[in-house]
């Protein structure tokens, strides 16, 4: 987010591009405390993203909301977990179905039930 707001606040271009892969790694800290363990608050955290950097979700959305609206305005926009999946498959299949597994994601049929998968 950081990057993103240095270059807005320059007057410089953003644009996201995806690449192959994950390019970088997770460390794990020895007091197995991790912050994806951790019980947040989805829109508090993302309110404080957005209070962080009002200015940028302000031009983003072009108004003058509040940062309370635009959070919610932001996580109204959130791509579902499949949505998600679809985008990544878009780009690169093998990473979706890695992800899909990590995650047990699957879509049960109705007729499952019948042994029909």
């Amino acid at each position: 987010m950081n990057l993103f707001v240095g270059r807005f606040r320059r007057g410089l271009a953003n644009a996201v591009a995806c690449g192959p892969g994950p390019l970088h790694e997770y460390r794990v800290h020895r007091t197995g405390q991790r912050v994806s363990d951790a019980d947040v608050s989805e829109y508090g955290m993302t309110l404080r993203v957005v209070e962080r950097n009002l200015d940028l979700f302000r031009h983003r959305f072009g108004r003058d909301d509040s940062a309370a609206v635009l959070a919610r305005d932001v996580l109204g926009m959130k791509p579902s977990r499949l949505e998600d999946l679809i985008r990544m498959a878009d780009f690169d299949v093998e990473q979706a179905l890695a992800v899909a597994r990590q995650r047990q994601f699957s879509l049960p049929s109705p007729y499952e039930a019948l042994g029909i998968p």
